[in-house]
């Protein structure tokens, strides 16, 4: 994430916090939360990311607590998958 190139930005503009999972960091996998962050420097926002194992860890999610609170967070982009189920659905196929 090369931040070289984003605009400068005044240390009062607001943070928005990015999770994603740290297998794409491990993978390299990184190109599209590069370009979310370099969008959301563009558009006036300090970008601030955070590579999780997963939000279901106490530790992990202290720390991102922690780092947000630290930094005064103003807007939290979760790009973490989540599953959704019904626990009294049935399922098909």
């Amino acid at each position: 994430m090369d931040a070289s190139a984003w605009p400068a930005l005044p240390p009062d503009a607001p943070v928005a916090l990015l999770l994603f999972y740290r297998a794409h960091l491990q993978a390299g996998n990184t190109a599209a939360f590069d370009q979310m962050m370099a969008t959301l420097a563009a558009h006036g926002l300090r970008p601030l990311a955070i590579a999780v194992d997963s939000l279901k860890n106490p530790a992990s999610l202290a720390q991102v607590q922690r780092t947000a609170a630290e930094q005064r967070v103003d807007i939290v982009l979760n790009a973490t998958a989540f599953a959704l189920s019904q626990p009294a659905a049935t399922t098909t196929g």
